[in-house]
């Protein structure tokens, strides 16, 4: 099932909490990664990164979100990162990684 967008930023909090409690260094970066494609779960991982890089919240800068994803096709890129903009005017989208999975396109159709 595809996470809410809470879902994805209770992570992202307890992460922060474990980083903290254990004395580690604080997060630095967020990838989506590995919970599915991010494409067919755009409203929800657009909120999350909203909040990820709301200045008030989390503040982390948009260069430090990384969204990885398998989709080929442009539409499916527009859906995740398409006007995506702060109340500023601020260009609030994600990066976006090609997940490649292999280099043979019959392995990666079976693997994806």
């Amino acid at each position: 099932r595809n996470l809410t967008a809470d879902e994805i930023l209770f992570q992202a909090f307890l992460a922060a909490g474990a980083a903290t409690s254990a004395s580690m260094p604080p997060l630095s970066n967020i990838v989506f990664m590995g919970m599915g494609e991010p494409a067919d779960n755009a409203a929800n991982v657009r909120e999350a990164v909203k909040v990820l890089t709301d200045r008030r919240c989390f503040g982390f800068s948009r260069d430090r979100v990384m969204v990885s994803t398998v989709a080929p096709h442009p539409d499916a890129f527009d859906a995740l990162v398409g006007g995506m903009v702060g109340g500023d005017g601020e260009d609030l989208a994600p990066v976006l990684a090609w997940s490649l999975h292999a280099a043979d396109a019959t392995l990666r159709r079976r693997l994806v």
